[in-house]
């Protein structure tokens, strides 16, 4: 049976080394961030996973990215970098949108993109979906 850790670990293992993990500038966590990095980091949270013979779980990947600065009328403002979150979405769907493994696959089932205003950052989140069995 697979735990949270064991689809945190499996994700984990997909992006260490990888041109994703290349790109940013900053590293790949489980479950939570450093605090006040303002570095292009990468958390990977498992969220749930059930108890059946054939278990589903759920898990995000969030891939975080600094505003960038923009003079709009004379007023600085904290706008996202939209290139920047595109290049790593670009190198991140790839690498997660549908892999297979001994006893598990997973894929991507959504993706978006939150307003982090308090750190003036963006972050991509792809919502990953597991089948283990």
């Amino acid at each position: 049976m697979k735990t949270l850790f064991d689809l945190q670990t499996i994700l984990f293992q997909k992006i260490k080394g990888s041109s994703l993990e290349n790109a940013i500038t900053g590293g790949i966590y489980k479950g939570k961030r450093p605090q006040n990095s303002t570095l292009e980091d990468i958390v990977i949270n498992a969220i749930t996973i059930d108890s059946e013979t054939l278990q589903t779980g759920a898990a995000n990947v969030n891939i975080y990215v600094r505003d960038q600065e923009v003079n709009v009328d004379g007023t600085i403002q904290q706008l996202p970098d939209s290139a920047r979150l595109s290049v790593l979405a670009d190198l991140a769907i790839p690498l997660l949108e549908s892999v297979y493994g001994p006893n598990y696959n997973f894929y991507i089932a959504g993706q978006g993109i939150f307003d982090e205003p308090e750190i003036n950052q963006h972050s991509i989140n792809l919502k990953i979906r597991f089948n283990c069995h």
